[in-house]
């Protein structure tokens, strides 16, 4: 078993649920404040450890400011207040960790850390997927990974990174 930091076991990592809001909180839409910036919180949902739980209205774009506020009812019988794009973003992200395993079950490193943009790669022994979270425009990210094959968003070009934002964005690493 791989260690983690203060000694906590991995795998009490891996298996905990993360979320983005529950019934006791504000809505993650509301919080964001925009799709595009929803769509970076779920990019980092389904690309960090752990089990990712969505809370039911989430992946339409309901919202809710407080704990009460956020216990809107699921609106079936009006799909038109739905956010169908926002739900088809949740749809791919869902679709990209159930097909990588190192999104599923791999380790992590932190590659770049800044203010408005943090990227990191999830890896197991068969694959390598490196993401790009970013809440604002940014500097030019430049990482060692020249060979990127896109799975999710914007290409990126020898080991360059897209700068704009709000955007998510992940690569599958070519093998060494």
């Amino acid at each position: 078993m791989r260690a983690f930091s203060a000694g906590v076991p991995w795998d009490t990592i891996a298996n905990s649920w993360t979320l983005l809001d529950s019934h006791d909180t504000a809505r993650f839409r509301t919080v964001a404040a925009s799709r595009e910036k929803h769509v970076v919180g779920i990019g980092m949902l389904m690309t960090m450890p752990g089990v990712p739980m969505v809370f039911a209205g989430d992946e339409i774009g309901v919202e809710g400011e407080w704990g009460e506020d956020a216990r809107r009812t699921m609106p079936w019988a009006h799909p038109e207040s739905w956010d169908t794009e926002l739900l088809a973003r949740y749809r791919e992200l869902i679709r990209l960790r159930r097909s990588s395993d190192a999104l599923a079950r791999g380790g992590m490193r932190y590659v770049h850390v800044a203010d408005d943009a943090i990227a990191y790669v999830r890896e197991s022994r068969s694959e390598r997927i490196l993401c790009l979270a970013a809440r604002a425009s940014h500097a030019p990210i430049t990482v060692p990974f020249t060979e990127l094959e896109t799975v999710y968003g914007e290409d990126a070009r020898d080991g360059v990174l897209p700068a704009g934002g709000p955007g998510f964005h992940a690569w599958r690493i070519a093998a060494p």
